[in-house]
């Protein structure tokens, strides 16, 4: 069934007919104000545009923003649920406080079995690549490394740390590789002294 939807505009005491538009109606019980949104309006003598058939202009911007929040809110958490994954299921997650004692670790962790400094094994100034996978290849317990800034008290001196023991000021190992590199690895479970 086709309607003819008129609108009457009177104007000067004159009243205009003016067709709007030939609009469908596939239910012939259905009323004109049962929401069916491809009918035309009219807002102050105007037909009112519709975009994607039955949304104005603002609830368009509006949708289109919810979606784009929807896209980028996906972007964001897929990669980071991936990425938490990733993590080296032979690696025990253990919780430990940073102010914690290192011995009470030791122990929790199974490295050792008393609370005895002397069964703990060290590797002393695991700093250069080649030291810290010497230091990750061997039996020790627990690394220690010294951290300093590129260049520090020079003029060469940047905000990049490294991983270098005083007076050296130079290192083929940041801190952020040194780090990647041991958290990646049983030894990242175990104490790490900087």
């Amino acid at each position: 069934m086709y309607l003819l939807s008129l609108a009457v505009r009177v104007a000067a005491g004159a009243a205009v007919v003016r067709p709007l538009r030939l609009v469908h109606s596939p239910v012939p019980s259905q009323s004109r104000s049962s929401g069916n949104c491809r009918r035309m309006e009219m807002e102050d003598g105007h037909r009112k545009r519709r975009y994607l058939g039955c949304l104005s202009k603002k609830q368009l911007l509006v949708l289109s923003g919810v979606a784009g929040l929807g896209v980028l809110l996906v972007a964001i958490i897929v990669p980071t649920v991936l990425l938490s994954r990733e993590t080296d299921p032979s690696v025990p997650d253990l919780s430990f406080a940073t102010d914690g004692d290192m011995l009470d670790f030791l122990v929790q962790s199974g490295t050792i079995k008393d609370r005895d400094g002397l069964q703990a094994t060290w590797f002393h100034r695991a700093n250069s690549k080649d030291e810290m996978n010497r230091a990750l290849a061997s039996e020790a317990m627990v690394l220690e490394a010294d951290v300093t800034l590129q260049g520090y008290g020079t003029p060469a001196q940047k905000p990049i740390p490294i991983m270098a023991h005083p007076p050296n000021v130079t290192s083929d190992n940041t801190l952020d590789q040194w780090l990647d590199a041991v958290l990646n690895t049983r030894k990242g479970t175990s104490p790490v002294t900087l």
